[in-house]
């Protein structure tokens, strides 16, 4: 946490995240897909990565995308602050998502998942035209 709160004081604000539907089909994708399965992380049970469940709905070849799931925990309040934190993770991709300025858009889904209970799927992009 002292780490994050370092890190926190030395960040520039960043912009708003607007909701896209694109990016909220995606996550809802991979939420179906690891409800029925009860797996984690980021590739799907068709081996889609993030950018491949985004580009079914979103043809631009300029697109920069970032995931974040978070299993387990079922509020705002207790996801964010996770992101923020990301102790226990080896990278800290999922605070570098979280405040990243290139990301101007976002898409969510949150559901059960067959283990943990509950999961989140958040997937952050910038979608410019041709």
């Amino acid at each position: 946490m002292e780490e994050c709160y370092s890190v926190l004081l030395k960040s520039k604000p960043v912009g708003v995240l607007y909701p896209n539907e694109a990016l909220t089909k995606s996550a809802s994708d991979h939420l179906k897909d690891q409800s029925k399965t009860g797996a984690i992380g980021h590739i799907g049970s068709d081996n889609s990565s993030p950018l491949d469940r985004v580009r079914r709905y979103v043809d631009s070849p300029y697109m920069y995308i970032g995931e974040n799931i978070a299993y387990g925990l079922s509020s705002a309040d207790e996801i964010v602050p996770f992101f923020l934190i990301n102790d226990g993770m080896p990278s800290r991709t999922h605070r570098e998502n979280l405040l990243n300025p290139r990301f101007n858009l976002v898409g969510v889904a949150c559901g059960s998942h067959r283990i943990y209970k509950t999961m989140c799927v958040v997937v952050f992009g910038r979608i410019d035209g041709d």
